[in-house]
């Protein structure tokens, strides 16, 4: 991001708000087109942010207070800081916050953000994963009612809002469910692990009674879907033995 016509009480506002932040990287630096701020977070899958440090939400959170101008940059931080923030479930988004018992709460995670280098627009992309608990008509009554009271309160149109919600998957019945917990137990030796919820995408939903058995290890940093995604070959070892379990097991049922 570069700031322009930066005074000295803006730089002392901006360098305020950098203090504040923790865990991420932040460079602030003087050149001849303007004040250059850089933000690096730490990667993490939108279906666990709290594993990783959002850049974006910090970028907006370092211009909280700072008098920005109107145009696609000032309204797109603008948006970031009021309406996302720092969270994670979406309690600054208007009404959109809720959570179920097993599955835990709805999160909310600014992914994307890019300019359009013909028109000069800026695009954010947000993810926003749902459990069970919320009606799906409901969600996007309140999604539409955030971002339209945002609007009015600023004089600012949003333009091509996109959103789409996907359906969330509880099978609390598969009769298969407790025979898979059984042999991770007995191959991990870890005798208290139980069921849990996932916030990502699973190809079990394409199956009758299917339930997601994977390889992502309680306790241990999930390193899928990112530059440095890799498996230990312990793990690879490990991952083969309980599938050749569960494979048997289930043929038996």
């Amino acid at each position: 991001m570069i700031l322009h016509n930066a005074d000295d009480q803006t730089k002392t506002q901006l360098q305020r708000n950098i203090s504040a932040l923790q865990g991420v990287k932040v460079s602030m630096v003087e050149q001849e087109d303007g004040l250059h701020i850089r933000v690096k977070g730490t990667s993490a899958h939108s279906s666990e942010p709290e594993a990783g440090v959002n850049a974006i939400a910090h970028l907006g959170a370092i211009f909280d207070g700072v008098a920005l101008a109107t145009n696609s940059d000032g309204q797109a931080l603008m948006f970031i800081n009021e309406l996302i923030g720092l969270g994670l479930y979406g309690k600054q988004f208007g009404d959109i916050a809720y959570e179920h018992d097993f599955m835990g709460p709805l999160t909310v995670a600014p992914t994307l953000l890019s300019r359009d280098a013909q028109n000069n627009d800026i695009t954010l992309s947000v993810n926003l994963r749902r459990p069970m608990g919320k009606d799906a008509d409901l969600l996007a009554q309140q999604i539409d009612s955030a971002l339209k009271t945002w609007q009015q309160q600023h004089q600012v149109t949003l333009s091509n809002v996109e959103v789409e919600l996907g359906t969330p998957m509880l099978l609390d019945n598969a009769p298969h469910a407790q025979a898979l917990l059984d042999i991770f137990k007995h191959y991990t030796g870890d005798q208290d692990a139980s069921f849990v919820s996932i916030g990502g995408g699973t190809n079990a939903k394409l199956f009758d009674n299917a339930v997601s058995f994977g390889p992502s290890m309680p306790g241990k940093p999930y390193t899928g879907h990112s530059e440095h995604e890799f498996i230990t070959e312990e793990q690879l070892a490990l991952n083969l033995k309980m599938y050749t379990a569960m494979m048997l097991t289930l043929g038996k049922m």
